[in-house]
Parts: C-alpha cells; structure tokens; sequence
C-alpha cells in the first residue's frame, strides 16, 4: 500500500512548481498520468483521482478543483483543471524587512493627498517607487497585496469619480497601523 507521504514526495517531483505557482492552469488529468507512470517505474500500483486530490491539496492547501470545458469541432469535453489561489499569500517578510517597507510607505504617503485615508493608486505608485518601495521585487503580486502584509489588516480598493476624468482606483491605506 502506497503511504501518503510517499505520494506526496512523488507529486513533488512529477510537478515541483505545483506550491510556487499560484494562479497557474494545469490539467489534472495530465498530472495523474505522470504520477502513475512514475509509480509504475518503482513497481507500485497507479493512484485514482481522489486519491491524488488528497495529495494535491496536502502540499498546496488552497487548491480547488474545477470542470472546465473546450470547445471543439462540434463537441464538448470536460477536462479537470486545478486553479491554485493568489501567491499573495505565499510571500512573507521578515519583520526587519516589513519595517523598512513600512518606513518607506509611510513616508511616500506624507507626501500625497488623501481623502479619509484613500489615495489614489495612480498617484501612490510614482512616489512609492521613488521612496525606494517596490512590491513586485519584495515578491507580491499586486499593490494592494504588499500593503496588507505590511500593515497587517485589510486594505480595501474601490473605484472612485474624480472629476473631469474616467473614475479610477483607490485603496485606503490605514498608516496608524502596525509600525
């Protein structure tokens, strides 16, 4: 009887991208073939579907199954994807890395205007790089995500009017928090 753990090992080496790539679209279906051809290499015996969930979801927790359908000439196949959520929250600073970051932002946010704490994301983005910060270098994916990580709470995002122009995104920003 294959163990757990066993399986688990193999799935990493079948898909060793499998936890760093949140957000990515692979076949399920792809995934257990080659599972089950490496198993039939060491002389165990192929691995089903809900077994291999269980393996999956033991090394990226977030992961949810989904049918996906193609279009094709004429008929419709169903084939199993996986999608993985935001890396958001894969990337952890260190606290001496989180401060920095902290000083940074707060410091670029002195110098723009805010209305109730909500500053405008095409504005911010400037003087943040300028003030040194760079969330895609820290490893986020978005803006909004490093500000959550840097100040420890929600940062919500919203589309504002602004006058005289198409209405555009802004985030609150809550500086009093975590320094």
């Amino acid at each position: 009887m294959l163990m757990m753990e066993e399986l688990i090992e193999i799935v990493k080496q079948t898909y060793p991208t499998l936890p760093a790539l949140p957000g990515n679209f692979r076949e399920k279906r792809a995934l257990l073939e080659a599972v089950n051809v490496r198993l039939a290499e060491a002389g165990r015996t192929a691995v089903d579907e809900p077994t291999l969930n269980e393996a999956v979801l033991a090394i990226a927790p977030g992961a949810r199954f989904e049918n996906e359908y193609y279009r094709g000439d004429g008929a419709t196949v169903a084939a199993l994807r996986m999608i993985y959520p935001g890396c958001e929250a894969v990337v952890v600073l260190t606290e001496e890395a989180r401060r920095a970051a902290h000083g940074q932002i707060v410091g670029a946010l002195a110098r723009i205007p805010a209305e109730d704490g909500w500053y405008n994301m095409i504005d911010l983005g400037p003087v943040l790089k300028e003030a040194g910060f760079d969330y895609k270098r820290l490893g986020f994916k978005t803006m909004t995500a490093a500000m959550q990580h840097v100040f420890g709470c929600e940062c919500p995002t919203a589309e504002r009017p602004v006058e005289g122009k198409q209405p555009q995104r802004f985030i609150r920003i809550p500086v009093e928090r975590r320094a």
